[in-house]
């Protein structure tokens, strides 16, 4: 479940994720990172 996301200056997307699901089996309130989705500044 994404829940927010943000861009750097080098063109990376920055999602937090499974921040509202939480379990004994569950990673919870993440940051992935996935590079060059902009062209950057």
């Amino acid at each position: 479940m994404p829940h927010g996301l943000a861009f750097d200056p080098n063109g990376s997307m920055y999602v937090r994720i499974n921040s509202v699901v939480s379990g004994p089996d569950m990673a919870g309130d993440q940051v992935i990172r996935i590079d060059g989705v902009t062209a950057g500044a």
